[in-house]
């Protein structure tokens, strides 16, 4: 997929990185997000004027996925129990356990709230299909 490595120095610019020990866990969100994009937008590649907003996007799945990481101590001013982003909310160990399922749907359920955050952004680009 195209973009992807552009958007991965983007995302690490937001969340302040500057070595490579997140890059993989930021480019497995990041693909994902493109293809949400691409599904969204029906445009493959993604449009390089949506770098921006599907940088923004992985900052804000990276911090709902792993609020405990060092990166996002740097976001989070209540001593690490919470974090916001938009209207989700997540609290440390509020994960039922630590099945695969589990996991799974919170993966699910967190990229659907940063999609439907920014889906009024996305829709500008959306090309209609015949």
């Amino acid at each position: 997929m195209d973009g992807i490595k552009e958007v991965l120095e983007l995302a690490k610019i937001r969340l302040g990185i500057t070595d490579n020990k997140e890059d993989t866990k930021l480019e497995i969100l990041i693909s994902e997000l493109g293809h949400r994009i691409i599904h969204i937008t029906n445009q493959n590649p993604v449009p390089k004027g949506l770098y921006y907003l599907w940088s923004a996007m992985a900052k804000d799945l990276y911090l709902l996925e792993y609020p405990n990481s060092e990166v996002a101590d740097d976001f989070i001013d209540d001593g690490g129990s919470n974090i916001s982003i938009g209207d989700t909310t997540v609290k440390e160990g509020s994960s039922s356990g630590n099945s695969g399922s589990a996991k799974n749907k919170v993966l699910a359920n967190n990229l659907e709230n940063v999609i439907k955050n920014c889906r009024a952004d996305l829709i500008h680009y959306r090309k209609m299909k015949w």
